[in-house]
This record gives structure tokens, C-alpha cells and sequence, in this order.
């Protein structure tokens, strides 16, 4: 997935630079391909594209061009029609349908609160706000590349690299973060799984699934590997959103809180 990912965005980046018709159907083909694999890859994808033809073009011209309407035909046709295929047929993607596409969350206060907690939780709402109005200035000046420096990243990872040296970098463990464990596990060198957060509980119960308490989640799916550390990242706010928690008997457990 990542690898189509990344060779789309090389190859929308060559058709920027020297505009053809074969570059641009190997960038819409790549493209497809990679929507194929991960319907994630989507939005990476055609914020790169539209990123690049807004700054060459301007908005209007960009959006109403032929090379778009050309691209976003063939990068989104082939999984569209496999998606439909399965769904009226029922062979295929009926269940898994029926827990990712769901359009009722346009219009549910949880899915927007959650979009401005994770855009907080990220990088705050004044850096957002910032890039917003950056992303202004550069169609105004015409800059399509832009360098982020980040000076303090050596800072933000210390805490998950002494994190990873106090539980002696255990395969055993249970993470409990806003960004599932992920830098965590690279930079703290240690690995397993993630336990749910709040907005993955009330997406189960959106979806129409059934959620159990933290002790029957824990021995259907966490108690088999013998989890030594229960790692609580950021704060103890999402621990505390999940009350039941605090019932799980772990023979050997810790928590490690990120301040």
C-alpha cells in the first residue's frame, strides 16, 4: 500500500513537471492501483494532484479541467466498480460495506468533535489555522513547494525512547493512544497492539455492532499474549473515559503516563 502510494505521488509529481498524456495516464493508472489496495490512499493522492494543478492553474481552471476530470475517472472508476459489483451481487464487501461506508457520520456532532480533537491532539489549532491561510498566500504567490522544520522533533520523541527503555522494549504490550501506539513502537523500539479509544467504541456502536465491556474485549482479543504493560500515553483523560478499564486484573501490569 504504501509502496503505490508513494510511486503515485512520483508519478503525479513527473506529469506536474513535464505535462503529457502518457504521464498522466501513468499517474492516473498507479494512482488507481493504490486506490485499489487502500480506498485510504485517496485523499493523499488527490490532494497531491489538486495541490499541484491549483498552483500551475488557479483554483477555477484546475477544477475544471479536462486532465481532472480525466484523473479522478480513472484513479476512482476500477474500485467504484468493484465495491458496487460486490455490494449488489452479495458475494463480497456486503459486511465490510457495511462498517466503513457510513454516511450517517456527516451529519453527527461525534465525527466532527472528534476531527477537531485529533487536529488539536496533532498539531493545535492555531498551526491549523496557520497552514489554512498559508494555503492562500502560496496560491496567491504561486509557490507549489513548501519545507516544514520542525525543531523540537528530537524533543517529542525522548519521552516514547525512555518509555521503550523502561519496560526493556517488551513485545507484551497494550497501548492505550490518540495515535494508536505507532510512534511509540518505532521510536520506543517495542510492539503489539492498541486498546480502543472512546471514538472507536462509539464508531462501533454507529456501525451497528456490539460492544462489549473491557473485560470480555480483553480475554477475546489481548489475554492469549500474556500482555505485560498497559501503556497510557498523552494523559490519563482517555484512561479514565473507560471506567471499566480499571477492572481488568492483569497478573503483571504498569502504567506508563507521558506528561
Amino acid at each position: 500500500m504504501v509502496t503505490l502510494l508513494l510511486a503515485s505521488v512520483f508519478a503525479i509529481l513527473r506529469y506536474d513537471e513535464a505535462p503529457s498524456r502518457s504521464r498522466l495516464a501513468m499517474a492516473a493508472v498507479v494512482s488507481s492501483l493504490a486506490f485499489v489496495v487502500k480506498p485510504g490512499c485517496v485523499f493523499a493522492i488527490l490532494g497531491a494532484f489538486v495541490a499541484l494543478a491549483i498552483a500551475r492553474r488557479g483554483m477555477r481552471r484546475a477544477i475544471m479541467s479536462g486532465t481532472f476530470l480525466v484523473f479522478i475517472t480513472i484513479t476512482l472508476l476500477p474500485t467504484l466498480m468493484i465495491y458496487l459489483h460486490g455490494i449488489l451481487t452479495g458475494r463480497f464487501l456486503v459486511h465490510q460495506a457495511e462498517k466503513t461506508v457510513l454516511p450517517q457520520l456527516w451529519v453527527s456532532p461525534f465525527f466532527w468533535r472528534h476531527w477537531l480533537n485529533n487536529i488539536e491532539g496533532t498539531i493545535g489549532f492555531i498551526p491549523f489555522i496557520g497552514a489554512l491561510l498559508g494555503a492562500l498566500l502560496l496560491r496567491s504567490l504561486g509557490i507549489a513547494r513548501s519545507k516544514l522544520l520542525n525543531t523540537d522533533a528530537e524533543h517529542k520523541v525522548r519521552p516514547e525512547q525512555e518509555i521503550g527503555e523502561l519496560v526493556n522494549h517488551s513485545t507484551k504490550t497494550i497501548f492505550l493512544s490518540s495515535d494508536y501506539g505507532v510512534p511509540l513502537e518505532y521510536h520506543g523500539l517495542l510492539s503489539d497492539v492498541s486498546w480502543p479509544l472512546t471514538w472507536d467504541l462509539g464508531w462501533e456502536g454507529l456501525a451497528g455492532l456490539k460492544s462489549p465491556i473491557a473485560q470480555e474485549r480483553f480475554n477475546t482479543w489481548y489475554a492469549k499474549e500474556a500482555p505485560n504493560y498497559f501503556i497510557i500515553m498523552e494523559s490519563l483523560r482517555e484512561f479514565e473515559r473507560q471506567p471499566d478499564l480499571e477492572a481488568i486484573p492483569f497478573k503483571v501490569s504498569e502504567s506508563v503516563s507521558e506528561q
